[in-house]
């Protein structure tokens, strides 16, 4: 009996050492187009800024469309005293277009891009994930 007893607990334990850590999100809500947003991550700082939107070929709301489409947008990250510039997308359409990437250990997320076609006209905004 003590076997059987020793047996679970030492599977217990190993598949507890498997499963992997939740990420911490840092969630980067309103970044405004042509600004940055810098917030702390641990103890580092980390700076996005929204640069530009290459391209945004969204359904309008209230219209029936047969294509999604796609919002694609140019930022740059910072962080340990690096900088590096990409594109993301809002959806993964076609080869060249993602919504994630991996920069310095950081995982970088596009949510959406405001204003949606149709909305009310409003400066661009850019919501975005990075979680490390």
């Amino acid at each position: 009996m003590r076997f059987y007893f020793f047996c679970t607990i030492i599977l217990l334990l190993f598949i507890f050492s498997t499963c992997k850590k939740n990420q911490v999100a840092t969630q980067y809500p309103f970044v405004p187009l042509n600004a940055c947003v810098e917030k702390t991550s641990g103890q580092q700082k980390v700076e996005i800024c929204f640069n530009k939107v290459i391209e945004d070929s969204r359904c309008p709301i209230n219209a029936v469309c047969i294509w999604a489409g796609v919002a694609k947008a140019n930022f740059t990250f910072k962080a340990n005293n690096q900088q590096h510039t990409f594109d993301l997308a809002t959806n993964e359409i076609k080869p060249g277009y993602t919504n994630d990437t991996t920069i310095l250990g950081y995982k970088i997320r596009l949510v959406n891009i405001r204003p949606v076609p149709g909305e009310p006209a409003s400066n661009p905004v850019a919501e975005v994930e990075v979680s490390n």
